[in-house]
């Protein structure tokens, strides 16, 4: 089984949610609704953003510390 599948389903699970609160903010106008939308989309975008997920190696955002000399 592939290591990927699981985080892929619980990515797709919190998209699902988050649709589904963000159609009660629609309704409601909660302010804590939003913030719950926001959280969950950017938990599913975490996961489209991991190498795991695409089987490459991405460049991290902050590979300064292994271009420094050793001195």
């Amino acid at each position: 089984m592939n290591l990927a599948v699981l985080p892929l389903i619980s990515s797709i699970v919190s998209l699902v949610f988050m649709l589904t609160v963000l159609d009660l903010f629609f309704v409601r106008r909660k302010p804590y609704q939003l913030v719950w939308a926001i959280g969950l989309f950017l938990y599913f975008a975490g996961f489209l953003r991991s190498r795991e997920a695409f089987g490459v190696y991405r460049v991290p955002l902050v590979h300064g510390f292994s271009r420094v000399p050793n001195g």
